[in-house]
């Protein structure tokens, strides 16, 4: 509390959104203060403490920010229109093989967004299993591509002897293929190779 007698202005009738540069609990009166929104460099305005009153009424937060920039396709929490000074705000995306980029932001100063790239919605392609193989472990983004393999003992498709496929992810957030494992030319070679074995050892014994 101020003497009755000493007039003078708290730093609490500024709304904390602003940085007073020099900083007072009590400013004598005619003291100038230069007040910047946040952390943003550079006096947004500069007050004179008049008679135990501000020159200028900086009680409501100087950080608001817009969302009406963001896409459609991007679903914001909290998801009012305005965001208050240092709010963060996280984003998903809706729709089908879509994630966001970047995933959260906090809003700095007046219209200024922390990254300050806005959030996009981002095609990928999802990872999925294959059985008695190796599947993509990780999201990917069109044009991007990866190997997926079969374990030993299988082959790609039916009756071949390839174990690898490399599958690209396309523009629509969908693999090209979706390859699938079964018991192919390896097995069934391996079989071969040893019944051939067993009969050549039959025939030697009889020699």
């Amino acid at each position: 509390m101020f003497p009755p007698f000493w007039k003078g202005c708290s730093k609490t009738a500024v709304d904390e959104s602003y940085v007073l540069d020099p900083v007072l609990d009590c400013y004598p009166d005619t003291t100038h203060a230069d007040a910047s929104c946040g952390s943003q460099t550079g006096a947004d305005e500069t007050i004179t403490c008049l008679d135990g009153t501000w020159s200028e009424n900086l009680n409501t937060s100087c950080g608001n920010c817009s969302t009406s920039d963001f896409g459609d396709d991007v679903t914001r929490n909290p998801s009012g229109d305005v965001i208050d000074f240092d709010v963060v705000v996280n984003f998903t995306c809706s729709g089908k093989n879509k994630q966001s980029r970047p995933t959260n932001a906090t809003c700095k100063a007046p219209g200024v967004w922390d990254p300050v790239d806005l959030p996009k919605c981002i095609v990928i392609c999802g990872t999925f299993e294959i059985e008695n193989g190796k599947g993509p472990t990780a999201v990917f983004y069109p044009s991007n591509t990866t190997t997926v393999e079969c374990d030993e003992g299988f082959t790609i498709g039916d009756g071949g002897n390839i174990t690898t496929e490399v599958i690209t992810c396309k523009d629509d957030g969908e693999w090209n293929n979706e390859p699938k494992c079964s018991a192919g030319n390896i097995l069934f070679g391996a079989l071969y190779l040893v019944t051939v074995s067993l009969a050549m050892g039959l025939v030697t014994s009889n020699m």
